[in-house]
């Protein structure tokens, strides 16, 4: 699929985080979807339960903070060491990604937006990736639609 560009809402979301440095993430991150699969049927009030949100955001001294989290439309009790996400609404450049090789797709999405002359609009968020709810990051096959934040 080719990049596009996508205007989305702001959203809450209820996740587990990650903190550690860009070379811990590649072991680190992947541990999340298990545990967000133990709590999940205990975060109620889902928009969408067929979609697992990841959210990096680049805060840290030589590394980052992510959350893995599902989207809701209201927040009542947070259990299980969950944590509540707002994330503004952004216009993201877009692209759906299938396959072993993230990096090149992240690589080609940057050279896009360059090549479309949009900046980037990274101050918080990072980048914003959507995985199907049931993903393995140790049995199945990378699938995942990733957006990142820009601005004309």
């Amino acid at each position: 699929m080719e990049p596009k560009i996508i205007k989305k809402a702001g959203f809450k979301a209820l996740g587990l985080k990650w903190q550690g440095t860009f070379e811990e993430a590649q072991d680190g991150i992947p541990t999340l979807f298990p545990k967000l699969e133990e709590v999940r049927d205990g975060i109620q009030y889902k928009v969408d339960p067929g979609v697992v949100k990841g959210l990096s955001y680049h805060n840290l001294t030589g590394g980052l903070t992510y959350y893995i989290c599902h989207e809701v439309s209201e927040i009542e009790e947070i259990r299980y060491g969950l944590e509540i996400i707002e994330v503004p609404s952004y216009t993201y450049a877009f692209l759906a990604y299938e396959g072993l090789e993230i990096m090149d797709s992240y690589q080609l999405l940057y050279d896009w937006i360059e090549e479309k002359g949009y900046s980037l609009d990274q101050q918080i968020l990072q980048h914003l990736e959507e995985y199907p709810a049931q993903y393995d990051p140790y049995e199945d096959e990378l699938k995942v639609n990733i957006y990142i934040p820009v601005k004309q």
